[in-house]
Parts: C-alpha cells; structure tokens; sequence
C-alpha cells in the first residue's frame, strides 16, 4: 500500500480535508479499504475511553492531599540547602576565574625547540 494513501485516509478520519481524487484512487485498493477501516475502529475506540478524569478522581485526590499535611519545617531546609549549594557552586566558579591566567597571555613553554642551519651540497643532482 502506498504511504501517501495511510497518510491521506489517516487524515481523513480524523475530519481533515482530502483531495477527493487520492481517496477514490486508495478506496479503490482492497489494502486501502482494509486501512480505512482500521482506522474508523481505532478512532471509534480511542473516542470511548474519557479524555478528562472522573469527579471520583479529584474527590479521592482531594481526600488524599488533606489527610498529608506538609510539614513547614522541612521546606524552609530546603530553601536552606538550596542556597547553600548555589552559594557553593557559584564559589567555586569564581575561584576557577580568579586562577586563570588573562586569555591574551602566551602558553607555557613546555619545552624548546632549537634549529641549526645545515650546510647542503648539490652532486649530480642528489642532495646529501
């Protein structure tokens, strides 16, 4: 079956418009009927489960969140740890800055190359 044809009948169940021409032409395949019909029961059957939760949902959600009270003490240790690690995090940045050397500074030498002139000689069109 052609792809464009899964797509365009795709498209067509869910209520977006069609070039009449390509829906003859993938009706008039036995794959392209079998896939039009695959598709109206996938969509019939995702339209029966129910898109938004039930009010016994929210009631036993409701129910759950009051019997849990937050306790307050602990958020304001987080807040505090919270702190404490960007207070740490942004220490440690400035150390690394403060230890860098300025970017327009020249590497390090490492070590030092030497190059000596050699002497060539040309003989018989060899050079030794």
């Amino acid at each position: 079956m052609n792809e464009s044809w899964e797509e365009m009948l795709s498209r067509f169940v869910d209520g977006e418009s069609v070039d009449p021409d390509s829906l003859a032409e993938a009706l008039a395949s036995p794959e392209g009927r079998d896939a039009l019909v695959d598709y109206t029961r996938l969509r019939t059957n995702v339209r029966a489960v129910p898109a938004e939760p039930t009010q016994a949902f929210y009631t036993a959600w409701r129910r759950h969140c009051a019997e849990r009270p937050r306790p307050a003490g602990r958020s304001v240790s987080y807040r505090v740890a919270a702190v404490l690690i960007a207070a740490a995090a942004l220490g440690g940045y400035g150390v690394d800055v403060w230890h860098r050397r300025p970017a327009d500074a020249p590497p390090r030498v490492d070590r030092v190359l030497r190059f000596e002139p050699a002497e060539w000689r040309m003989e018989q069109g060899v050079s030794r």
